[in-house]
This record gives structure tokens, sequence and C-alpha cells, in this order.
């Protein structure tokens, strides 16, 4: 695969998966659609799974998010992406999340309704040690609503994301 290739996207509702831990997002109706709504008092998280592409080379993984306040027109949200692989030495009764994830600040869309694209670079440092195609991972999205600099109103809502190499 070369830097740019979709590795996975998907739709809320698509691939999502209970959370290893709660409080999970909400599914909601934002007008005929379908999105995870994260509180903007309390740290929630979604969680996926899948098989990483055979091709994926190993250079880095970038989550594109597109997401709209509830509400807001301003203010930031702090999102948040790690990655679990699920090697053949892994205990999967437990949760192994590798790497050390990465947390971006984005600044929501200044028109209500409109949607707001944040990528999340992930390199090496920030994924499980040893990542390759072919493996199988679970990944989390969380919104860090207690962070200082989460300073937006209201939910926050995923509509989207894809996972493209780096």
């Amino acid at each position: 695969m070369a830097s740019g290739d979709s590795l996975f996207s998907c739709e809320p509702r698509e691939s999502l998966i209970a959370p290893p831990f709660l409080p999970a997002a909400a599914l909601v109706a934002r007008g005929d659609r379908m999105v995870l709504a994260f509180d903007a008092a309390v740290r929630e998280i979604a969680a996926w799974q899948g098989t990483i592409p055979r091709q994926y080379s190993g250079l880095g993984i970038t989550a594109r998010l597109m997401w709209t306040g509830a509400t807001a027109t301003t203010g930031d949200a702090v999102w948040f992406v790690q990655f679990e692989r699920h090697d053949p030495s892994q205990d999967l009764d437990s949760d192994l999340f590798g790497g050390t994830g990465h947390t971006v600040i984005a600044p929501t869309n200044v028109v209500s309704g409109a949607p707001t694209y944040t990528d999340i670079a992930l390199g090496a440092a920030a994924l499980p040690p040893g990542l390759v195609g072919g493996e199988h991972v679970r990944w989390i999205l969380a919104r860090e609503a207690t962070n200082e600099n989460d300073t937006m109103a209201g939910d926050a809502e995923i509509h989207a994301v894809e996972l493209r190499e780096t």
C-alpha cells in the first residue's frame, strides 16, 4: 500500500463494537443519519475491530474523522485514538492497547451542522509494536471531554471514520 491508501472506512454503525470500558458514546439520530454522540462532560469511547489489509507497509496510520458539534459553533474538541494488536501471544480476555495512541485538539466548524474533518496521525511509537498487515486489531476513539483544552459545549457527533496509511 502507499501513503494515503485507505485501510478502513465506516459510518458509526459499521464494525462498531461495545467499548472495552465505559462510558460509551451513544448511537443517536441526527436528522436522517445515525451518528455517535460524545458527551461534553465525561470521556466517552467508541471501539471498532477489523483486519489490517495485508498490503499495509507498517509506516503509520492516520484516522480521519468527519464530525459535527451537536449545537456548538465555537470551541475545540479533544480526540484520542489508540490501537490494540491481536497477535498470537496476547490473551484476548484482557485489554492490551499498545503504543501511546495520539491526541489532537480540533476546532468545531463555525457553521452549525457543517462537518469538520480532523486527521489524527499515529506514527510507529503511537501504534502497537510489530503491527503488520493481515493482523486483527481493535481500536478506540475517545472524546477527552475532561481535558482542559476541550472547550466545545454540547455533544461532538462522529458521522464517519476512515483509517489511511500514513
